[in-house]
């Protein structure tokens, strides 16, 4: 189980996802496939594909694997150009008028409606982890806009999400032009790949790309920062020969990969036992996902501000008496309850200040 894109977001309440019975409540919004005239749906599905929980937790709970799905209908927007166009063209030519722009929409609106029922649907998986000791929550995806639709499904079935971004934009910035200026010194558990892209500048409005050079720190490529005081957009990195990996400005990682020391660290598993060696590959992933974090932690390039300012009273979790009278058939099908703590804590009539 390895994720090859990484929208990283740091959970500001520690323990959160130990606190609450998330297969319970992502089985509100388990995925069902597009209705005749729906043009998307998204839902939970199974962490593991073949199984049926919709949570796979390891390492004692401290690892949590789940799955969103997003089922579209495609519409080519060609066709759907070319039949509003002939609409256009006819109704011109009956009423001896140009069609108002209300009117092209609509004409576009009813040919998608009619055609929804035979359209082809497709479907798409995301994976989610959640590193519970390092506070993070980890979404396998290369855009921002598809990690926000999961985070917003998350926070709908859970009912809160304490999270924030992982990285702090301007230290980030400032890390990755100061490697490859000389101004910081590339820490000792970092080796600089070949790859790298820099800003447009006020003198050269294009971006500047290099690829493969054998020395990403030579003065013809340095001196982009120095001289056309550009930002890096993006560096390839390996970290202690256990990923490589591009970081962008931006606050993400792309094209992650394990090397082949790490991969091989599995290889005495009995290749018929599929679940054990998905067990131990997501372990040992989140692992060493979780020293490289540390890592970054110590570089200043992180929001440090409320990762150690937790109250666990400050929790408001949701109405969990209600949840379990409503879902009690999913929960006796995947033999989960509410620990009685919780529901103890929830009918306590105690104030709690909701986490935003």
């Amino acid at each position: 189980m390895w994720f090859k894109n990484m929208q990283i977001f740091k959970l500001t309440r520690a323990n959160f996802f130990s606190q609450i019975n998330l297969e319970l409540l992502l089985s509100a919004n388990k995925f069902r496939q597009c209705g005749a005239t729906e043009i998307e749906t998204t839902g939970w599905v199974s962490a593991l594909p073949g199984t049926e929980n919709l949570v796979h937790s390891v390492d004692n709970n401290n690892f949590q694997l789940i799955r969103y799905c997003k089922e579209t209908k495609i519409l080519p927007a060609d066709y759907v150009r070319r039949e509003v166009d002939k609409k256009v063209k006819a109704i011109e030519l009956e009423l001896c008028r140009k069609a108002t722009k209300k009117e092209k929409e609509k004409f576009k609106e009813t040919l998608v409606f009619d055609c929804l029922p035979a359209a082809f649907p497709t479907q798409k998986y995301t994976e989610i982890y959640t590193d519970n000791k390092n506070q993070l929550l980890i979404i396998n995806t290369g855009t921002r806009s598809a990690a926000e639709d999961v985070l917003a499904l998350l926070r709908k079935s859970i009912g809160t999400l304490p999270v924030t971004d992982y990285f702090t934009s301007e230290p980030l910035q400032q890390c990755l032009n100061h490697w490859i200026d000389g101004q910081r010194d590339v820490e000792s558990n970092f080796k600089l790949g070949g790859n790298v892209q820099f800003s447009e500048s006020m003198d050269a409005p294009a971006q500047a790309k290099f690829t493969n050079e054998v020395d990403i720190q030579a003065p013809c490529i340095r001196s982009f920062v120095t001289e056309e005081d550009r930002d890096v957009n993006y560096l390839s990195v390996e970290f202690d020969d256990a990923f490589f990996f591009t970081i962008h400005a931006k606050g993400f990682l792309k094209g992650v990969k394990p090397s082949d020391v790490l991969k091989e660290q599995n290889d005495d598993i009995d290749s018929d036992d599929h679940l054990a060696r998905v067990d131990a590959d997501f372990v040992l992933f989140a692992k060493e996902m979780g020293r490289l974090f540390n890592v970054f932690d110590s570089l200043n390039i992180t929001d440090q501000t409320e990762r150690d300012a937790f109250d666990a009273s400050t929790i408001s979790y949701p109405d969990i008496k209600s949840l379990e009278e409503e879902f009690s058939d999913e929960m006796q099908k995947f033999g989960v309850a509410i620990e009685p703590a919780f529901l103890e804590k929830n009918n306590s009539g105690e104030d709690q200040e909701a986490v935003a």
